[in-house]
Formats: structure tokens, sequence, C-alpha cells
């Protein structure tokens, strides 16, 4: 069976040329995908409506941008749109080739979006107008500005770095699935191969196991129904959504999926 997936993010590397006091990463790692997760996935998915590439810093890694978009067109996988959200540091040419390609095979253009974090959150001696300047020549480039270069501790997420500011908590996402191959949600791909649900997680919360939906290798409908019914289960006995409190839930009160769920 293959699946039509409402919204996919890959994530492209976990390299960054940047260290962000908010990052709500963490501290990157030297770690690119291997793209055998890639193919793994593709080899399951019919279409993408929104197809977002993340890190760490995508454009450190345009080649692995290439390959999403030549493996989409092998598989035959149509890809609505696609997000992009880049530092701006690192500025090849090959970066924007590799963009601009993944924009010509997408079909709803107008949603298309890469996004400068030129915010108060980014600032760096490292990012020059030149480097915004080869970007906007594109109609999809949009800025994320911010006044001052002030910090808004409300735009903040409460992982990774973002613990040491007054930032908002996480909520937990769980998957809608219709006609046993619509999934709809955020479909995640990890660095180490994980499928999970959502995306603004640090990766020490990406590799708890209440979190991983499954390998990419055994993702499938039926994992995301017992995940789904995982998560569900935990909120219920927690009384909360919020993904730091069902973590120190579960390992201070279960500490054990179920083993239909593992």
């Amino acid at each position: 069976m293959k699946y039509h997936l409402e919204q996919l993010v890959i994530e492209l590397t976990r390299r960054c040329n940047l260290s962000c006091a908010h990052c709500l990463r963490g501290t990157s790692q030297n770690c690119n995908i291997d793209t055998k997760y890639i193919d793994s996935l593709f080899e399951k998915v019919n279409s993408i409506g929104s197809l977002t590439l993340t890190g760490g810093e995508p454009s450190l890694v345009p080649e692995l941008i290439e390959y999403v978009t030549n493996k989409a067109k092998e598989n035959s996988i149509t890809i609505g749109s696609f997000y992009i959200a880049t530092n701006c540091v690192n500025v090849l040419d090959a970066f924007i080739i590799a963009v601009m390609n993944l924009y010509l095979y997408c079909e709803e253009k107008d949603s298309c979006s890469l996004s400068i974090s030129n915010d108060g959150y980014h600032i760096d001696e490292n990012i020059n107008t030149e480097n915004y300047e080869k970007l906007e020549v594109f109609k999809f480039t949009n800025k994320r500005e911010s006044k001052d270069g002030e910090y808004y501790n409300n735009r903040v997420i409460n992982q990774g770095n973002g613990i040491n500011f007054n930032s908002k908590e996480l909520t937990i996402d769980v998957f809608e699935l219709d006609n046993n191959d619509y999934i709809y949600g955020m479909v995640y791909l990890n660095c180490k191969g994980n499928i999970l649900c959502g995306c603004d997680f640090s990766y020490e919360t990406q590799d708890h196991e209440i979190m991983i939906v499954s390998s990419v290798d055994k993702f499938s409908f039926n994992k995301c129904k017992l995940y789904n019914k995982r998560i569900e289960k935990i909120a219920k006995e927690s009384r909360s959504r919020e993904v730091n409190y069902m973590i120190e839930y579960y390992d201070n009160y279960i500490n054990v999926i179920e083993p239909e769920a593992a």
C-alpha cells in the first residue's frame, strides 16, 4: 500500500553553522540523513501535500535537497508545495539551484516558501546582505524579521535550548487517518531513520520511545494507529498533552510500551 501524506518533514541534517541560544533542537550534531531512509519512505508514498526540508541548516546539504527532488520524480510522487527555512549564512550556487529545481517540480507553486531567518534570534556577523539578495530574486522568498533584534520569548518553544527562556510549552500531536491510505498530520522523518508525528522536537525528545511512531522501514498505517492509541492513553492518564510533562509522567509511572505498540 502507498500513502498520501498531507505533510511530510524530512530532517536532512543536524549540522548547523550557528549556535542559537533559543534553538529548539539543542546542540547541533555532526549527522546527515542516510539516503536509504528517504528511499525507504518514498517507496511507500504516492503524494505529498506539503514538503518541509529542515535541519540543522538545510543550505549545508544542497545535494540532499536535489536527492529528495530526484527521488520523488523517480517514484512518480507528486509534491504540492515546499517549505525551507535558512539562516542565510551559507548561500552557495548549489543550494540556489537545488531549491529552484524543487520549486519547478512542485505543483502548487504559489504555496512554496523559502524563509530567511533574519529575526532577532539569528543575528550573526557572518550573515550579510549579499546572501539575502541572492535569495530575494525568488518570488517565494520571505523574511522572518523581528523588531530591533529583540528577543520575543513567546515565540520560543520549550524544547532544546528553548528551556532557558520563558517559552511556550509544546503539545503532542496525533495523526488523522482516512480510508487506509490518507495520513493527515505531520509525518517527520529524522536523521536516525525514525518517524515521528510533529516537527518541533529537540534531538533529545526525538529519541524518547513514546515519540517514535516506528523506524522508517516499518512505517505503516497500522503503526500510525498504534502511535495514536499510545499517545491518547498517556494523555488521559497524565491529564496533559504537553510533551515534556507527558514524557516525565511516562518515565515515572508507566515506563513500558505495550508489546503490540512496540
